[in-house]
């Protein structure tokens, strides 16, 4: 209990004290030239990013809301910018790192970034409402546990998580992958946790950058839409003309589209051409 009551008030927070002694034997590993990446999961509304604050502030308490990206391009930059033996959150990692994305390139740029970090000694953090989301590789084999936060039935209010070790993480996956199933294996134990975050942790700033990348995340799908369908429209001719007549493939398309004003992705040109392929 005392040790429970000193961490509590050191952090400013309460955290399982098998927790916080998982995490501090984490984080001599990591000193010792290692690196820990977790899966925070579970869903909207339940407390996953605070859950994520929390955990990040305890091993490194120079954290602030600068160390999170809420996009591939934001969690790209802290990975190779941020002190050694940092932690960083990667919020909503489903926009670059989602199993469905797994042949686009900011997937497969990201999947290499943290195949090449390992070396940089960081605590890595990504959330997401599945695990069964995310990108095969990052779910079973580069994260180390799994904290999967639910909400009590008989009091919505009350959060807590399960948390899944490396064994029972790989297991959850292969198991439950196709039904999304969180049933096996069974985790009895479970831990609270509550909505506050560390002292000094400007709150406000944060939920404003989660609301801007949120408005961003939207806009770009957005346009991507009407990018994609403005090329199904054209890519009838586009198809003809560049691919058949001048033996043109998506790549070299996609780079005329880009020189020509309208920058897109060789993905987003077979997205629109695969349809056109199968006579839909």
């Amino acid at each position: 209990m005392v040790i429970v009551n000193s961490v509590t008030k050191e952090l400013g927070y309460y955290i399982a004290p098998d927790i916080y002694e998982e995490l501090m034997r984490a984080k001599e590993k990591v000193e010792h030239g290692l690196d820990r990446v977790y899966c925070i999961d579970g869903r909207e509304g339940l407390g996953k990013s605070t859950l994520g604050i929390q955990l990040a502030y305890a091993v490194d308490r120079k954290f602030t809301d600068d160390n999170i990206g809420f996009s591939g391009m934001q969690f790209e930059k802290l990975a190779r910018r941020v002190p050694k033996q940092s932690a960083i959150i990667f919020d909503e990692a489903f926009n670059g790192l989602s199993s469905k994305g797994a042949l686009t390139y900011e997937n497969k740029r990201l999947v290499r970034l943290l195949m090449e970090v390992r070396q940089r000694q960081l605590f890595i953090f990504l959330i997401l409402p599945s695990i069964f989301m995310l990108e095969k590789y990052c779910a079973i084999l580069r994260t180390q546990a799994l904290f999967h936060v639910r909400d009590y039935q008989k009091n919505y209010k009350l959060r807590y998580y399960k948390r899944y070790n490396y064994h029972n993480k790989k297991q959850l996956y292969l198991k439950g992958v196709k039904t999304l199933s969180y049933y096996y294996p069974k985790i009895i134990h479970k831990y609270n946790f509550f909505k506050k975050y560390p002292a000094g942790f400007d709150v406000d700033t944060y939920l404003k950058r989660k609301e801007e990348a949120f408005k961003a995340t939207h806009h770009k799908m957005e346009q991507e839409h009407k990018l994609i369908t403005r090329l199904k429209g054209g890519l009838n001719l586009s198809w003809y003309l560049f691919n058949k007549k001048y033996n043109m493939n998506h790549t070299e398309i996609a780079k005329m589209y880009t020189e020509s004003g309208y920058p897109v992705h060789r993905s987003t040109v077979t997205k629109g051409i695969r349809p056109l392929e199968s006579g839909e």
